[in-house]
């Protein structure tokens, strides 16, 4: 399937990868900037930046954010969680983020949530970024390479109606696309689901950010050129760095449940997320 074209401008890219095993890694921080050019500060933390979320779809207490900045809450699946730290850190004060991230989640599995998290924090823009997981009840199929986009463009539906309804504008965005091309026919399908929902209602947007991730012919990338102020120190290897985990699909090389340390492909993701979401605001 063709990749599709979005009718939303967008500055650094797109793409949506798939997260076939749930859990395999958590989440990861490694770094802030408001771009690939720009350098990371030094003394970051390693937890991933978490203060509102972090809990499963099940639910768990958070603390409600104050109004003094714009209130995003962001679902998303194990991409999201483990660059959560890199967005957070990039939009610094300017947007009070409500992290509802956790590995191996369908966008179903948030579905009852959402609700409750209308009422409790009526937030200025919702931002969801899924994958595609499939390992859930409410997403499960005997194909999933064929059913997943089908079965994702119900949810698409309901969740967009649930909050639009209400007039809270939302955003779907895309992941780095997997190395696996299986996994990517997948990613092709949900694209055309976000992109349908994105062209059918004014508050309803599609962005890319996971093209930062991809190589020059538009296929997942392992390796990227490295950004002028990126040095051996960092990773930098005749002038790539690594952006991926061995499986292909994550983002932290090491693979840790927490990402110690620099991680290009984090950084890279996680600022771009970022720019999207002050660009939606």
């Amino acid at each position: 399937m063709a990749r599709p074209t979005s009718s939303v401008p967008v500055s650094w890219g797109r793409r949506i990868a798939i997260v076939l095993v749930a859990g395999l890694l958590g989440a990861c921080g490694s770094g802030p900037g408001q771009g690939v050019d720009a350098a990371p500060e030094p003394g970051i933390a390693d937890d991933g930046g978490r203060a509102t979320g972090d809990e499963s779809p099940a639910g768990g207490g958070s603390v409600a954010p104050d109004r003094s900045s714009p209130v995003v809450i962001y679902y998303s699946d194990s991409i999201g969680s483990e660059s959560m730290g890199n967005t957070r850190l990039a939009l610094g004060d300017q947007v009070d983020l409500v992290d509802r991230s956790f590995p191996g989640s369908a966008l179903c599995d948030w579905h009852d949530r959402m609700a409750g998290d209308l009422a409790r924090w009526a937030p200025d823009l919702v931002v969801l970024q899924f994958v595609g997981n499939h390992l859930s009840q409410c997403a499960a199929s005997a194909d999933p390479i064929t059913a997943t986009p089908s079965i994702y463009a119900d949810h698409v539906a309901s969740v967009s109606d649930l909050w639009t309804s209400h007039g809270v504008p939302i955003v779907w965005m895309s992941a780095p696309r997997s190395l696996y091309e299986p996994l990517a026919v997948i990613q092709d399908g949900l694209d055309e689901v976000y992109l349908a929902s994105a062209s059918g209602h004014p508050l309803v947007s599609f962005a890319d950010p996971g093209a930062e991730l991809e190589s020059p012919d538009r296929k997942g990338a392992r390796h990227l050129p490295c950004a002028p102020w990126e040095t051996a120190d960092h990773g930098c290897v005749d002038g790539e760095i690594s952006v991926r985990h061995a499986d292909g699909i994550h983002l932290c090389q090491a693979g840790d449940e927490v990402c110690h340390g620099y991680s290009a492909g984090l950084f890279r993701y996680g600022t771009t997320v970022a720019q999207e979401i002050l660009r939606h605001l």
